[in-house]
């Protein structure tokens, strides 16, 4: 990694590449050293569908917060009617995902 570069991984969900939890935090741990630079990390998404991602993600989301790097929850179709203030606390960022598709909550005003 460049010195003083800012960086940002993502989960590779969208383009169906995701390669489970227990590896992709084998690869972030190799990140570690750099998570002072990092912007944030995705938790695990699962495209078009907020349900869905809340139950992958759970679990995820403070396990990339203990190793050091903003946690990232993946917006779906579906989370505009999630009223549970849980959720909230277990993110730094919010990443607009969703489907080619579902463009209506990524254009919203």
């Amino acid at each position: 990694m460049p010195d003083g570069s800012l960086w940002a991984a993502d989960n590779s969900a969208f383009a169906g590449k995701y390669p489970g939890d227990e590896r992709y935090l084998i690869w972030l741990e190799r990140l570690v050293p750099y998570a002072d630079r990092c912007l944030f990390v995705t938790a695990p998404d699962v495209v078009g569908s907020h349900l869905d991602t809340r139950t992958q993600s759970r679990d995820l989301l403070p396990r990339i917060r203990e190793m050091g790097f903003p946690p990232a929850f993946v917006a779906q179709p579906g989370m505009e009617w999630d009223h549970s203030s849980d959720l909230w606390e277990s993110f730094d960022v919010l990443f607009i995902g969703g489907s080619l598709g579902f463009t209506d909550h990524k254009t919203a005003s």
